[in-house]
């Protein structure tokens, strides 16, 4: 039985894993195509936390962009 739930906790893993790749990659097509980056964007630790969170929270990858780089009112 342990084996099964490790199992289970260990593909949900990869799976998220998977899914925030994903979710990053679309994320910075996005950001590059409505000009708030650059090709070769280096990514920082921080930056990295940040979209790890905001991919947990929901936003689209698009969502994202404009939260990171879009202009304040």
């Amino acid at each position: 039985m342990l084996e099964s739930i490790a199992e289970c906790e260990t593909a949900d893993h990869s799976m998220n894993v998977a899914e925030l790749h994903n979710w990053i990659e679309s994320w910075y097509r996005h950001s590059v195509a409505v000009g708030y980056i650059q090709p070769m964007y280096v990514m920082d630790n921080f930056t990295a936390v940040r979209l790890e969170n905001y991919f947990r929270w929901g936003l689209t990858p698009s969502e994202c962009a404009d939260v990171m780089f879009g202009t304040l009112h």
